[in-house]
């Protein structure tokens, strides 16, 4: 690129990045040599170190503008300080000696940490937060780090995430939990309704025959909770900075659109198959088979990575996830389906494409 005035790339990357060339150029602790020491000392020091706790450094803001040391060796006896070990707040001066120190319990959830950090620094204090190899820092109340989390208990739930790469052990691990009575009740209509239903139909079965010929009937409109609950369980078990909906300029709903840490993108896709009971509760209502899945719910999941990659999105992978409450065990959904029969556009976006085994809800105990 032309760095000149003149030149309105130049000029159009300036403005972008005006708020950040202010913050950066009007501060004069995050520039000063002093802080620079810190940081990199103390970045080292967790880096190299055998350090997975966590721990708060404080300096006041007119001390680490005058910080002018040996890097190495002041941050090793620091780190090697008993004192050090044994506490959580520690405050240093200018040649990064303790001075004082607090044994307590820092705040367990980030956004509770994240403000109780920045109020320390609106007191005169650069502080300086310790989690395993990152070092985060707050000055004059402003959070200037990069980091999503401020406490070690978030950091460790973090790090007990599994990759994007591995979605479809997470998947499995869902399939799992579905087993669990907690969880899949939640899909089906209660026992209570069940057995009005029973007298709505008129039915001349017994009661107790009829709730288990009807035991798998979904509630109305099940497919906004078979999506929200896989995307609260992906959420919580996927390292990815995003996990929500996303809008299409026609106003189709993309039903999980995926960020991951590398700013990657994925999307996911949910259908259901089963039937549902009617809206007024007192019949049987929509019915889903696999003829609606293969090959329909494959197009349709194949146009929006079309329409995405015209809009110039890389989507790396999407995903055709189907939850199978039908009445009886039958083959995957996605069984049949002949790749041959697709356009060559569609063709051209298959690669991307995974059909994820069916998802099993049964409903093995209506309650």
């Amino acid at each position: 690129m032309d760095f000149n005035f003149e030149n309105t790339d130049f000029l159009n990357l300036i403005k972008n990045k005006e708020n950040q060339i202010l913050d950066r150029t009007t501060d004069e602790i995050q520039e000063s040599e002093g802080f620079k020491i810190v940081f990199a000392g103390l970045k080292s020091m967790v880096q190299n170190n055998a350090f997975n706790g966590a721990k708060v450094i404080l300096i006041k803001e007119t001390e680490i503008i005058n910080v002018n040391i040996d890097e190495i060796n002041d941050f090793n006896n620091l780190f090697a300080d008993a004192q050090f070990s044994y506490n959580q707040l520690i405050t240093v001066d200018t040649k990064i000696s303790i001075t004082s120190v607090e044994r307590c319990e820092l705040p367990k959830e980030s956004n509770e940490a994240r403000g109780y950090y920045s109020n320390i620094s609106k007191q005169g204090n650069v502080v300086f937060l310790l989690i395993k190899d990152k070092v985060n820092y707050f000055i004059k109340g402003v959070d200037k780090s990069e980091s999503l989390f401020f406490s070690l208990a978030d950091v460790n739930k973090y790090n007990e995430r599994k990759d994007i790469s591995q979605i479809n052990d997470v998947l499995q691990q869902y399939q799992e939990s579905l087993k669990d009575r907690k969880n899949y009740c939640k899909f089906f209509i209660e026992l209570s309704h069940l057995k009005s239903l029973h007298k709505d139909l008129s039915s001349t079965d017994e009661e107790k025959k009829f709730i288990s010929d009807y035991k798998h009937l979904l509630r109305n409109k099940p497919e906004d909770t078979f999506r929200d609950d896989l995307r609260q369980f992906l959420s919580f078990n996927l390292k990815v900075s995003q996990v929500k909906e996303f809008l299409l300029e026609n106003m189709r709903r993309l039903d999980i659109y995926l960020y991951d840490d590398f700013g990657e993108i994925y999307l996911i896709e949910v259908k259901w198959v089963g039937q549902s009971v009617h809206q007024n509760g007192k019949k049987l209502g929509t019915v889903y088979e696999a003829k609606n899945i293969a090959p329909d719910a494959f197009y349709q999941t194949l146009d929006y990575l079309e329409e995405l990659d015209n809009k110039g999105q890389n989507i790396v992978r999407a995903f055709l996830v189907v939850f199978d409450a039908r009445k009886y065990d039958l083959d995957d959904t996605g069984k049949d389906f002949d790749e041959s029969i697709l356009t060559n556009i569609r063709k051209k976006h298959y690669r991307k494409f995974e059909k994820v085994q069916d998802l099993r809800v049964k409903n093995f105990h209506p309650s």
